[in-house]
């Protein structure tokens, strides 16, 4: 993948393109802070496109779980190494 920064509005958004070097798929990861009750709201959300018919349709077969859940492991990873200082 190969990852453009496309929106920066410090402190509270940023967002970043992601293109497949090898085919058309892609997506773009956003991310927001939000101050919430002595603390911040950190969300991070993925949209992304298949490259054609056939990954399209994989989609729904088992790639928008595993997706989702590289995704869920990211964030973790990320709160983890925050908490720690």
């Amino acid at each position: 993948m190969t990852w453009t920064v496309t929106a920066r509005e410090p402190p509270v958004r940023w967002a970043i393109d992601g293109r497949n070097v090898d085919s058309r798929g892609g997506g773009t990861v956003t991310y927001t802070l939000q101050p919430e009750s002595g603390g911040t709201r950190f969300t991070r959300m993925l949209t992304y496109h298949m490259p054609n018919a056939l990954a399209g349709i994989l989609d729904h077969f088992g790639v928008r779980e595993r997706v989702a859940a590289e995704s869920a492991e990211a964030v973790s990873r990320l709160k983890a190494a925050l908490e720690k200082g």
